[in-house]
């Protein structure tokens, strides 16, 4: 399993990612990579972080756990949340704290 951190994803800011959905592929593009307000804690081991994806694809996924691909990070589990839909596509975003 690879410990993702914010500067696992900063250079990747417009690259694409295959999205599993059951049998189906959708193809997801990293919108955003933003760090959070850091509040230390006994056994923090990174500081938290947002990602955004977009997705062409009117079809909202319910928020869970989906299996993502990139060239560079490889195949990873990414929990993402819909944020909204709009006539583009729909935003999702993935908190790692």
């Amino acid at each position: 399993m690879t410990f993702l951190q914010f500067e696992s994803f900063g250079p990747l800011v417009h690259e694409a990612f295959r999205v599993r959905v059951g049998d189906a592929v959708l193809e997801m593009t990293l919108a955003m990579v933003q760090r959070l307000t850091n509040r230390p804690y006994p056994g923090q081991v990174r500081v938290p972080f947002r990602l955004r994806f977009h997705c062409a694809r009117q079809v909202i996924l319910p928020q869970g756990s989906y299996g993502f691909e990139n060239a560079d990070l490889g195949k990873l589990d990414i929990f993402i949340v819909p944020l909204a839909r709009d006539r583009d596509g729909v935003i999702y975003e993935a908190i790692f704290n």
